[in-house]
């Protein structure tokens, strides 16, 4: 009979991908309790190059927050507690930290840019109080994914010192903000490797800002600009120049072909466009139908890769059965 394998018999690189799969959740309060290799693992630093607080807070961070008080036998906990702890463990080999957008602050991002030097990929929490954020500027020579949502800096400002100080930057997305200074854009000429961008709530942005944009970056692969206040249309000069691009939506939504498309981590982005597609559904079909197509989406192989994270957007206490026949008509 052949012996039975091993944890302990698993080449570390193997063994490092099979766990890095895990959640924040599971890698802090289910694996070091499973084996003694399982454990040992936790303190390799390779172990904590990805951050993702995302599902943290998606699900519930009270709920996690009580159950690792609990199994640590602790009497208070905080964010930037847990923060600091897996920067530590990770000794600056993190390469990619994901808030969420309620979880953070400006002083956790100041703690981040000094202790993990090496990030590739970083999508901030929302930043509504005052911040400096050319206190940011030479800490992340490797940043190549930024996603900002809502900050208190001017978006002028803002894309100025990016485009000084991340110059290889390969990946932009910006929700919720802009000036009516559209000739700021001009500064994404700077970043010759920008290959995705996505401006989402541009206020602000114009027919003149969209041709900066396109003169500027000129290899650019994914260009996605969503509710854009101006009322503008996209012409035959925009068509043209933008023809070289694989993906070009401007406004109104995405190709249902292209929605996981877009091979750049930004969660919320991703979710965003999830959610636009399932609000498709329920403002011209009803909410019977949206439920049906979301129901179909999770047992779609292709999009088995956005709902790995188990975020459970839609996790009702309900049957879906019980209400999959109901319809209702959203008012448009």
């Amino acid at each position: 009979m052949e012996a039975e394998r091993r944890w302990e018999e698993l080449p570390i690189d193997c063994f490092l991908t099979i766990l890095n799969k895990l959640t924040l959740e599971e890698k802090t309060l289910s694996v070091p309790f499973v084996c003694k290799s399982w454990y040992e693992a936790l303190l390799l630093p390779q172990f904590w190059k990805v951050l993702n607080f995302y599902p943290l807070y998606v699900k519930s961070w009270d709920s996690f927050a009580e159950r690792f008080m609990q199994q640590y036998n602790l009497r208070s906990f905080s964010f930037s507690g847990f923060l600091k702890l897996l920067v530590r463990r990770s000794q600056g080999s993190a390469e990619e930290i994901i808030f969420h957008h309620q979880g953070g602050t400006w002083e956790d991002l100041l703690y981040v840019s000094n202790a993990c030097p090496a990030l590739r990929i970083l999508v901030l929490p929302d930043l509504r109080h005052e911040c400096d954020f050319s206190m940011l500027a030479g800490k992340w020579n490797d940043l190549e994914r930024l996603y900002i949502g809502e900050i208190s800096l001017p978006f002028e400002e803002a894309l100025l010192l990016i485009s000084q100080h991340f110059k290889n930057l390969s990946g932009l997305q910006f929700d919720g903000l802009f000036g009516e200074d559209n000739s700021v854009l001009s500064n994404l000429s700077l970043l010759p490797n920008l290959k995705y961008l996505c401006l989402s709530g541009v206020h602000g942005l114009s027919i003149e800002g969209l041709h900066l944009i396109l003169d500027g970056c000129k290899n650019l692969e994914e260009l996605y600009v969503r509710n854009a206040t101006h009322d503008f249309q996209v012409d035959e000069a925009i068509n043209g120049k933008s023809s070289g691009i694989r993906t070009f939506v401007f406004d109104n939504g995405y190709p249902p072909e292209k929605l996981f498309e877009c091979e750049y981590p930004y969660l919320r982005f991703e979710y965003g466009r999830l959610l636009d597609r399932l609000m498709f559904h329920a403002s011209k079909f009803g909410i019977g139908k949206m439920f049906q197509e979301w129901k179909a989406m999770r047992a779609d192989p292709d999009y088995a890769d956005i709902f790995d994270y188990e975020y459970e957007l839609f996790d009702y206490e309900y049957d879906y059965a019980d209400i999959v026949d109901y319809d209702y008509e959203y008012e448009i």
